[in-house]
């Protein structure tokens, strides 16, 4: 502690939620704050460290206290903490954002709530921009918007206009920085993990992202893992993926960090596949598709099952296939003339293709991925799955698709709300590793980067550019699950998918912001 220093603290959620790496349980919160008082430090206003740090006077070692995001427990929960204390804060807030829970189901403030918190006269309220959209990823314009619009917003909801300014995942560029400054904020502030001190830049100040104790061995093995996915020996890397989930009744979530580093193995992979395939880009794979959703059903001799999943996708299709053009397409598994009657007669089906060699699901899938579909989008729905109807889960997927070019494919699955375990032995998941951070798209369509390919027993939205670089599955009538597994590695080498966001109220895996129903038809 260096009195030429400040030590800027970022809170998220103080809610004793493990599963959510950026919660800090209450009484460990107030262990914190007890430890700064002991320690006599003075915690200071933002805006006081801002004043000294540009005047260039003695920061005293001070400490500030900021939260992010502005989850209803900040209200809750930590202000009774600050008020025993008399610590100041500063709340940055996504105006978009307030009323809607995050991915783990934590509830953010409402806008009355909003005002009972900026009432308090410990508290002051910053723009976390106006959806929390990674800014480095948008345009000059939507910057513009997000900075400024965020900035009227919470005028509107607390009654002054917010003078700090917290960049989205801690992620800026000289250009952001300009603009927010230009917007009339005084200071904004970074992730990146150091003390502030004189002569920092004002508009790239650091803060200590605080998050949830973390056991060193797991850091430990996770961080191998990593790196034993992104380029070492695989078999190492499954391995650790099972001692690492022994025992964990919750999936095990990756950092940004992580993620990155097996983005941008995959990136280097995309190119050199790319280069080997004589394309530019993944969109030159995509020349000659139309803009539309191939929906593909793959069934075998289950009848019935294939029945309801067809009245379930017809009636889903009713409510919002006006929403994207479509195509759908029965491949079915062999021999069967009652199916081949019931499906050559049903209207739901724009073209129907029976293997009667029955050479298996590979055979079918190439020629719907490669062959027979005509569309930039390729739903793979297989006959055993009912379609949700209380939601586009097929237009939230495409909005995720479009949006972030490292997602290749968006996976819908059912599953057990609250029994992860009993959802990962029933839909065969496997050592699932996902990212902690929470993504949204410009609709709030939330979702998680995961780095196992989403296949097998499910079904998925994909890009027609992200097939075409993994290639076709090897078609030569070998066992089933080996064909699969052939295409898990080949894909997983290249993209990277999305997983939906996890909620009480979803029975279902999907990547929508609606509630969902436990049954399709019910």
């Amino acid at each position: 502690m260096s009195a030429r220093t400040a030590a800027i603290f970022a809170y998220h959620s103080i809610d004793d939620r493990p599963e959510y790496p950026f919660s800090i349980a209450p009484a460990e919160f107030e262990r914190r704050m007890a430890e700064l008082k002991r320690q006599e430090r003075p915690v200071l206003p933002l805006a006081e460290i801002v004043r000294r740090i540009e005047a260039r006077e003695d920061l005293e070692g001070a400490a500030a206290i900021t939260f992010d995001d502005g989850y209803r427990d900040n209200l809750e929960v930590a202000l009774p903490i600050l008020e025993r204390y008399g610590f100041p804060a500063t709340v940055f807030i996504a105006p978009e954002t307030l009323g809607r829970p995050n991915g783990f189901g934590i509830e953010r403030l409402s806008r009355d709530e909003l005002r009972r918190l900026a009432a308090s006269p410990l508290i002051a309220i910053g723009s976390h921009a106006l959806t929390h959209r990674m800014l480095t990823k948008l345009s000059e314009a939507e910057v513009a918007h997000e900075v400024a619009a965020s900035k009227a917003a919470l005028a509107e909801i607390v009654g002054y206009p917010p003078r700090f300014f917290a960049y989205p995942y801690g992620k800026a560029s000289p250009q952001i920085a300009a603009q927010v400054k230009r917007e009339g904020f005084i200071a904004a502030f970074t992730t990146d993990a150091r003390d502030a001190g004189i002569g920092d830049d004002l508009f790239s100040l650091p803060r200590h992202t605080i998050k949830a104790p973390a056991d060193m061995k797991e850091a430990l093995l996770r961080k191998l893992w990593v790196r034993m996915r992104a380029s070492g020996p695989r078999i190492v890397a499954k391995a650790l993926g099972r001692v690492l989930m022994a025992g964990r009744s919750t999936p095990l979530f990756l950092t940004d960090a992580d993620i990155e580093i097996l983005a941008a193995h995959k990136e280097r992979r995309r190119g050199a596949r790319l280069r080997e395939l004589g394309a530019a880009s993944a969109a030159d794979l995509e020349k000659g598709r139309e803009e539309i959703v191939s929906i593909g059903i793959f069934a075998c001799n289950r009848f019935d099952l294939l029945q309801e999943t067809c009245a379930a996708l017809a009636r889903y299709l009713a409510e919002y296939g006006g929403n994207w053009k479509h195509e759908v397409l029965l491949f079915h598994d062999g021999q069967n003339e009652e199916i081949e009657r019931w499906a050559r007669a049903n209207p739901l089906f724009d073209r129907v293709f029976f293997n009667s060699e029955n050479r298996g699901l590979s055979h079918n899938i190439n020629r719907f991925w490669f062959e027979e579909s005509r569309g930039t989008w390729l739903f793979d729905l297989e006959d055993d799955w009912l379609c949700e109807f209380k939601n586009d889960f097929v237009g939230n997927g495409l909005a995720i698709l479009a949006e972030d070019e490292r997602v290749g494919c968006v996976k819908f699955e059912r599953r057990y709300p609250d029994d992860w375990k009993a959802w990962r032995t029933t839909f065969k998941a496997g050592t699932r590793m996902l990212s902690a951070r929470v993504f949204q798209t410009a609709g709030h369509h939330r979702y998680r980067l995961i780095c196992r390919a989403p296949y097998a027993n499910s079904c998925a939205l994909y890009r027609f550019s992200s097939l075409a670089l993994t290639g076709r599955l090897r078609d030569d009538r070998v066992n089933r699950r080996a064909q699969e597994g052939e295409y898990i590695r080949k894909y997983d080498r290249l993209w990277l998918g999305a997983q939906g966001a996890s909620a009480k109220d979803h029975p279902f895996l999907h990547t929508g912001d609606g509630r969902s129903v436990e049954t399709w038809n019910q």
